[in-house]
């Protein structure tokens, strides 16, 4: 599909989070600044705890929300070229992430916390220029996706490729392909 797309239609993928203005300041500026070297990303809700959408309880955390986090991971320090997944007692899920240029991160997911425990969820990245990090509890809504929509418009009216197009899609749905593969081998 990606192939068939990519030269002759706009395409856009909705990763809300990107669009929200506190998200492009962060990896425009902050990171920038911070020359990151490696990372780490923390995301803890209960959202697959009750009352999950089937789908969503289904396919776990990783196949939920943890596209958002490779994404920013990948986009703050670099594409990714190597992603590894591990698994651990009530739905924790672990990733390494090798980006280019010999740069590392993880992330630790958990979308079964109790209801009573706080949500998280954060990237940090790490370098010489000091660190960078971002809340991304609140980072969709409205706003986010009104630039998303006006964005998308005007790559279409402009017949122009969006840098979120089906290509970085492609991109991200391979990594979670590997990651969903290593825990189904129960690495």
């Amino acid at each position: 599909m990606a192939e068939a797309v990519a030269d002759d239609v706009v395409s856009q993928v909705a990763l809300t989070g990107r669009y929200a203005p506190a998200v492009r300041t962060y990896l425009g500026t902050q990171v920038r600044r911070a020359r990151p070297v490696g990372g780490t990303a923390r995301l803890i809700s209960a959202a697959l705890a009750s009352d999950a959408l089937a789908w969503r309880a289904e396919r776990g955390v990783l196949m939920d929300v943890g596209v958002d986090v490779v994404d920013l991971l990948d986009v703050a320090l670099g594409h990714t070229a190597l992603l590894r997944a591990h698994d651990g007692p009530r739905g924790w899920v672990g990733l390494l992430l090798e980006h280019e240029g010999g740069r590392y991160s993880e992330a630790s997911l958990l979308a079964t916390a109790p209801a009573d425990q706080t949500a998280r969820a954060e990237i940090e990245v790490f370098g010489p220029g000091g660190s960078a990090m971002i809340d991304c509890s609140d980072m969709t809504g409205p706003e986010a996706v009104g630039t998303m929509i006006e964005e998308f418009a005007d790559a279409v009216e402009h017949s122009r490729p969006h840098p979120l197009g089906v290509r970085h899609g492609l991109h991200l749905q391979r990594l979670l392909d590997t990651a969903e593969t290593d825990l189904l081998a129960g690495r």
